[in-house]
Protein backbone atom coordinates (compact mmCIF):
# COMPACT_ATOMS: atom_id res chain seq x y z
CA UNK A 1 0.00 0.00 0.00
CA UNK A 2 1.52 3.02 -1.28
CA UNK A 3 -0.35 5.82 0.57
CA UNK A 4 -1.29 5.56 3.82
CA UNK A 5 -4.21 6.17 5.86
CA UNK A 6 -3.75 9.48 7.06
CA UNK A 7 -3.32 10.45 3.57
CA UNK A 8 -6.35 9.29 2.08
CA UNK A 9 -7.90 10.72 5.04
CA UNK A 10 -7.01 13.77 4.30
CA UNK A 11 -7.20 13.79 0.38
CA UNK A 12 -11.11 12.81 1.85
CA UNK A 13 -11.27 16.17 3.18
CA UNK A 14 -9.49 18.08 0.34
CA UNK A 15 -12.59 16.56 -1.85
CA UNK A 16 -15.11 17.11 0.26
CA UNK A 17 -14.03 20.92 0.64
CA UNK A 18 -13.84 21.24 -2.83
CA UNK A 19 -17.50 19.75 -3.11
CA UNK A 20 -19.08 22.21 -0.32
CA UNK A 21 -16.83 25.29 -1.59
CA UNK A 22 -19.66 26.36 -3.97
CA UNK A 23 -22.62 25.52 -1.22
CA UNK A 24 -20.34 27.52 1.25
CA UNK A 25 -19.87 30.28 -1.34
CA UNK A 26 -23.88 30.54 -2.03
CA UNK A 27 -24.60 30.42 1.56
CA UNK A 28 -22.64 32.88 2.25
CA UNK A 29 -24.32 35.41 -0.34
CA UNK A 30 -27.60 34.23 1.13
CA UNK A 31 -26.41 34.96 4.98
CA UNK A 32 -25.87 38.33 3.80
CA UNK A 33 -28.88 38.87 2.02
CA UNK A 34 -30.46 37.52 5.08
CA UNK A 35 -28.25 39.86 7.66
CA UNK A 36 -29.28 42.84 4.83
CA UNK A 37 -33.22 42.07 5.13
CA UNK A 38 -33.07 41.56 8.71
CA UNK A 39 -31.32 45.03 8.85
CA UNK A 40 -33.76 46.75 6.54
CA UNK A 41 -36.74 45.39 8.30
CA UNK A 42 -35.19 46.21 11.95
CA UNK A 43 -34.47 50.17 10.83
CA UNK A 44 -37.75 50.31 9.25
CA UNK A 45 -39.61 49.04 12.04
CA UNK A 46 -37.25 51.57 14.40
CA UNK A 47 -38.67 54.56 11.99
CA UNK A 48 -42.40 53.05 12.28
CA UNK A 49 -41.90 53.19 15.98
CA UNK A 50 -40.34 56.70 16.00
CA UNK A 51 -42.96 58.03 14.08
CA UNK A 52 -46.20 56.14 16.42
CA UNK A 53 -44.30 57.58 19.61
CA UNK A 54 -43.88 61.29 17.64
CA UNK A 55 -47.46 61.10 17.27
CA UNK A 56 -48.55 59.79 20.14
CA UNK A 57 -46.82 62.50 22.08
CA UNK A 58 -48.53 64.99 20.07
CA UNK A 59 -51.77 63.43 21.05
CA UNK A 60 -50.95 63.56 24.28
CA UNK A 61 -50.04 67.23 24.49
CA UNK A 62 -53.38 67.58 22.46
CA UNK A 63 -55.55 66.25 24.43
CA UNK A 64 -53.76 67.63 27.82
CA UNK A 65 -54.35 71.60 26.27
CA UNK A 66 -57.76 70.24 25.59
CA UNK A 67 -58.29 69.63 29.08
CA UNK A 68 -56.74 72.50 30.49
CA UNK A 69 -58.59 74.50 28.52
CA UNK A 70 -61.94 72.93 29.18
CA UNK A 71 -60.67 72.78 32.99
CA UNK A 72 -60.37 76.49 32.94
CA UNK A 73 -63.58 77.87 33.42
CA UNK A 74 -64.68 75.14 35.81
CA UNK A 75 -61.59 76.36 38.06
CA UNK A 76 -62.24 80.09 37.98
CA UNK A 77 -66.17 79.06 38.83
CA UNK A 78 -65.00 77.02 41.96
CA UNK A 79 -62.74 79.58 43.15
CA UNK A 80 -65.79 82.15 42.50
CA UNK A 81 -67.87 79.94 44.17
CA UNK A 82 -64.97 79.56 47.41
CA UNK A 83 -64.91 83.43 47.74
CA UNK A 84 -68.76 83.98 47.29
CA UNK A 85 -69.41 81.24 50.11
CA UNK A 86 -66.39 83.50 52.34
CA UNK A 87 -67.76 86.37 52.36
CA UNK A 88 -70.92 84.50 52.66
CA UNK A 89 -69.63 82.92 56.05
CA UNK A 90 -68.22 86.15 56.81
CA UNK A 91 -71.07 88.56 56.71
CA UNK A 92 -72.90 85.82 58.69
CA UNK A 93 -70.31 85.28 61.50
CA UNK A 94 -70.87 89.03 61.89
CA UNK A 95 -74.39 89.34 61.89
CA UNK A 96 -74.54 86.28 64.77
CA UNK A 97 -71.73 87.88 66.89
CA UNK A 98 -73.08 91.21 66.49
CA UNK A 99 -77.03 90.29 67.43
CA UNK A 100 -75.11 88.31 70.47
CA UNK A 101 -73.15 91.04 71.89
CA UNK A 102 -74.42 93.30 74.75
CA UNK A 103 -72.80 96.70 75.53
CA UNK A 104 -70.56 96.73 78.35
CA UNK A 105 -66.99 96.58 79.17
CA UNK A 106 -64.42 94.47 76.71
CA UNK A 107 -63.67 90.78 77.24
CA UNK A 108 -59.81 90.48 79.09
CA UNK A 109 -57.20 88.15 77.15
CA UNK A 110 -56.93 84.90 78.94
CA UNK A 111 -53.26 85.06 77.25
CA UNK A 112 -54.70 81.70 75.87
CA UNK A 113 -55.46 83.67 72.75
CA UNK A 114 -58.77 83.20 73.92
CA UNK A 115 -60.67 86.45 75.81
CA UNK A 116 -62.51 85.44 78.89
CA UNK A 117 -66.28 86.27 79.30
CA UNK A 118 -66.77 89.86 81.23
CA UNK A 119 -68.01 88.91 84.67
CA UNK A 120 -70.80 90.69 86.19
CA UNK A 121 -71.75 91.60 89.36
CA UNK A 122 -74.91 89.00 89.54
CA UNK A 123 -72.61 85.74 88.01
CA UNK A 124 -71.59 83.60 91.04
CA UNK A 125 -68.11 83.21 92.33
CA UNK A 126 -66.74 80.24 94.87
CA UNK A 127 -67.31 82.27 98.00
CA UNK A 128 -71.23 82.98 96.91
CA UNK A 129 -71.86 79.66 95.39
CA UNK A 130 -70.70 77.79 98.69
Amino acid sequence: MSTSMSQIWHDSLDELEQAVAPIKHLFGQHQAAFDAAVKDLRDKADAEVSHLVGDAEAAGKTVLGEAEAAAAPLVTEAEQAAADLTHTAAADLHDVVGSNSTPGPAPEPTGSGVAAAPQSAEQSTPETAA
